[in-house]
């Protein structure tokens, strides 16, 4: 089964990387779309894939246009996480017209919490991971107590910030507010140097991949969302992590289980079952197991 990924990494998340790398581990045979000048025709005319996959925001006009010309059928598999209703009509749309052979797509999302659906095509579940191949960059040490993540100056900062005085204030967008701007990647070095990590927005900001690594690496992890969005937040924990009453502290709890069930070798596992590749599923699998 020969696989092109799309590079649609972003701030926030390195899914398609360790998609590929995890693939490469369980002897397949991944291509990884690195660069964003090389043309749709280019790629799949020199990878030859049997499968493809992307974000639905990455699917250009080029790439459908390929895929509906194509006599191999190449099976199409997108990540719709943060699609509206609007957006997973369209895919509807597109794939019918086009004749697009998309045997599922899959979300970040747990299955428990409401979320646009399409209405000819399979939606799985494929939640966010800890990178456990994403090297920890080395930076200076320091004494600070708090590092806080935080998009947006508001009214949810300023209820967090109130009685602090020792902390760096991070953003992922080039925020003016900010002391630094930082990336999933540049996080990863930074977790240990501070006390306590503070994520701070809205579901869609605080809910990915940083917020897992935050839990795995930061000493201390706090989630801030605002008071109407909360319990969606914990609906979302109910789905990551289970109750055992065998250890008393909270956070070497979320650790074991992250180690346990929420690595990049468990999701890219998850996904060679939907691929019906279970060859590479069990490869994975044995691998998840010597963690």
């Amino acid at each position: 089964m020969r696989i092109l990924i799309h590079n649609y990494s972003s701030p926030v998340t390195t899914e398609p990387m360790y998609f590929s790398k995890c693939l490469e581990l369980a002897e397949t045979q991944p291509a990884f779309w690195a660069n964003p000048n090389a043309s749709a025709f280019d790629m799949f005319d020199s990878t030859q894939p049997d499968v493809f996959i992307s974000h639905f925001k990455f699917l250009t006009r080029d790439i459908v246009k390929y895929l509906n010309q194509s006599p191999r059928k190449i099976e199409v598999i997108l990540n719709m996480s943060g699609c509206t209703e609007e957006e997973m009509q369209m895919l509807d749309s597109i794939t019918e017209d086009n004749k697009l052979k998309l045997p599922f797509v899959f979300t970040n999302m747990p299955d428990n919490i409401i979320q646009p659906k399409p209405k000819r095509i399979k939606l799985v579940n494929i939640l966010p991971s800890v990178d456990i191949f994403m090297p920890a960059p080395n930076l200076p040490d320091y004494n600070i107590d708090t590092g806080i993540v935080c998009n947006e100056a508001g009214d949810l900062l300023a209820e967090v910030l109130k009685g602090k005085d020792n902390y760096h204030l991070m953003s992922l967008n080039n925020s003016s507010h900010s002391d630094l701007n930082v990336s999933i990647q540049s996080l990863r070095g930074l977790y240990v140097k501070y006390k306590e990590f503070i994520l701070v927005g809205n579901m869609g900001e605080v809910y990915n991949q940083i917020m897992l690594e935050a839990m795995m690496f930061a000493p201390k992890t706090l989630i801030k969302v605002p008071r109407e969005q909360e319990q969606a937040l914990n609906k979302i924990f109910e789905a990551l992590f289970s109750e055992d009453s065998s250890q008393e502290n909270m956070s070497d709890l979320v650790r074991s289980q992250i180690k346990r069930k929420h690595t990049c070798v468990n999701r890219t596992a998850r996904l060679c079952r939907f691929l019906k590749n279970n060859d590479a599923a069990t490869k994975l699998e044995k691998i998840r197991d010597q963690l």
